[in-house]
């Protein structure tokens, strides 16, 4: 079987974010991409020949085509996505595959300084609590890159490592 069009082209700028396709336990596969026209986050489900946009009211805007997802134990798919604003600012969501509805979002890590967030991967583990690694571009001469998780309910931030960059 051929390629299979999601949507149209047009709409959806550069998926730079890490992994953007998840499969359910029970084998239905789902892409999330962000639609360039108004910068949201949307969830496309496959129905075994073509592709539907889901909750699309309440696809959460902001994004810069950098997500990454992962999708847990219970079919929920969880998403790391950064806003428009300056400096970038990292969100986290989910969307219930059982109902096929958005989360509700919320602000994952806050970016006070700095020049903005890249390269995010996200990970689930076997209790279901979200894990993220993402690169912080710093200020002055130094950039970062940092680990974040959801244990006990709240985001807990630590940084991996500094490196050093030349002027």
């Amino acid at each position: 079987e051929g390629p299979t069009i999601i949507g149209n082209t047009f709409n959806f700028g550069g998926q730079n974010g890490d992994r953007q396709i998840v499969r359910t336990s029970s084998g239905v596969l789902y892409a999330v991409l962000t639609d360039s026209t108004n910068s949201a986050v949307t969830v496309w489900k496959y129905n075994g020949s073509s592709w539907s946009q889901m909750d699309g009211v309440d696809s959460p805007l902001g994004s810069t085509n950098h997500q990454s997802i992962a999708i847990d134990s219970s079919n929920v798919i969880h998403i790391v996505y950064d806003n428009l604003g300056s400096p970038t600012d990292l969100y986290y969501t989910t969307f219930l595959t059982s109902t096929d509805q958005f989360g509700t979002p919320e602000l994952a890590y806050n970016m006070t300084i700095g020049n903005g967030l890249s390269d995010y991967g996200l990970a689930i583990d076997s209790s279901d609590i979200p894990h993220v690694v993402f690169f912080e571009d710093g200020v002055a001469s130094s950039d970062l890159v940092r680990y974040i998780n959801r244990i006990g309910g709240n985001w807990a931030i630590i940084t991996v490592e500094t490196v050093t960059t030349s002027a």
